[in-house]
């Protein structure tokens, strides 16, 4: 078995992403489940690239994000040593 510690930044305390990345965030629609999904600092939005289009954005953005960590973070945590 591995153990392993995430810093999951938490909206309500620390904000969204300084900058545009790719993200595991966790929503909550009475209940908790992680998803992969890009981020937009342009747009300030969940499933959103900076090059899209504000119609899509306001489309396929994910709200209800509460929590959320970068990628790279999320991948190192697993990796193998």
């Amino acid at each position: 078995m591995k153990e392993v510690t995430l810093k999951f930044r938490e909206v309500a305390v620390d904000g969204l992403p300084e900058h545009s990345m790719e993200c595991v965030a966790i929503p909550y629609y009475g209940y908790l489940s992680a998803i992969e999904l890009p981020f937009s600092k342009i747009h300030s939005s969940f499933n959103a690239h900076d090059y899209d289009s504000v119609e899509r954005v306001l489309k396929t953005s994910v709200r209800g994000i509460v929590y959320w960590i970068p990628l790279h973070e999320f991948n190192m945590a697993f990796k193998e040593e």
